[in-house]
């Protein structure tokens, strides 16, 4: 999956600001390709299991299955050693210092600013980011699997599905779906309306899917080409999330979209662990307990949704 440049850069004098010193990828130039966005390059620290279990499980795992070592390293990592044997209980959790494997969507604005709070977070307990942007719904069959450490946001919609996953009762990013057509929009469209209509959305939001019938539904693999659907008259509406939806159409010059201004619907975005991070989790959720109050998380929303719109203004035709 070839890399947008851009999407990912270590921001040196973010991470100034922010107060830490913990590794920092940002999103800093949204939305420049239609083609997913891969993660900067793995860090080279590997995420290996405690001596006592690659004493008693690594030798023989790694004669057996090769495919589990480690490339950069030729050690088993951490997650394959439990994986191979199904004994997550037998694995620390994530300790200062280490690195957490989080799987994200690759959904522009929302994902910048809920990577820039646990980022900021996760540094207050010396534990640093690694994220691996994943389709819609893979992330978290991954996370609950045990494959990677985490999700970075989902509804609670979403999570409900997900029996080994511990879920942050902290929101860090908060998703407004609002509804596009072509040309002039009403002040709202209600429910009901819409279900009689054809509705591109994002196929997997659960969000949208638990709110309209199937029968409007038309699902497509990405906001662009839900809004794409609406150009061709594929569909009536497109119900997507706002701030990607207008960085989108304000970044690729699209004119003959409007959006409504009532929104669908809106809803919290909660990160979520594998449960084997059980301590971590309620470390974690005090940590952004405390940066709610204090105002922290909302300054972080601000600023990355600003970075966003100017980003996708420069891009502008």
């Amino acid at each position: 999956m070839p890399p947008c440049p851009g999407r990912f850069a270590r921001d040196a004098h973010l991470r100034a600001d922010n107060g830490y010193s913990a590794p920092s990828y940002r999103c800093s130039a949204l939305f420049g390709s239609s083609v997913p966005c891969s993660p900067p390059p793995r860090a080279a620290k590997a995420h290996t299991a405690d001596a006592g279990v690659v004493a008693l499980l690594g030798v023989s795992m790694a004669q057996n299955f090769p495919s589990l070592r480690d490339p950069r390293h030729g050690v088993l990592t951490r997650r394959a050693v439990c994986a191979g044997v199904g004994l997550w209980v037998v694995c620390p959790p994530a300790l200062a210092g280490e690195t957490l494997e989080i799987g994200m969507l690759d959904n522009g604005v929302l994902a910048c600013a809920a990577l820039a709070v646990l980022e900021r977070a996760y540094a207050k307990l010396d534990i640093s980011l690694q994220t691996e942007t994943l389709p819609l719904r893979r992330g978290v069959q991954m996370a609950d699997a045990g494959e990677i450490d985490g999700d970075l946001m989902r509804a609670p919609v979403s999570l409900k599905e997900w029996s080994r996953l511990v879920v942050i009762k902290v929101p860090v990013a908060r998703a407004v779906f609002t509804a596009y057509r072509r040309g002039q929009c009403p002040a709202q469209v209600s429910i009901e309306y819409l279900s009689t209509k054809r509705v591109a959305y994002m196929r997997g939001a659960r969000s949208v899917e638990t709110l309209l019938p199937a029968s409007a539904l038309i699902g497509a693999k990405s906001t662009w080409d839900a809004l794409r659907h609406v150009q061709r008259d594929v569909a009536d509406f497109a119900v997507v999330e706002r701030s990607e939806g207008d960085a989108l159409l304000l970044n690729r010059g699209v004119t003959d979209l409007c959006r409504v201004a009532e929104p669908v619907v809106a809803t919290d975005l909660f990160h979520s662990l594998n449960v084997r991070h059980v301590g971590l989790a309620a470390r974690i959720e005090a940590v952004l307990r405390d940066m709610e109050s204090q105002g922290e998380i909302k300054q972080i929303w601000m600023r990355e949704t600003a970075r966003a719109q100017a980003s996708a203004a420069s891009r502008s035709p």
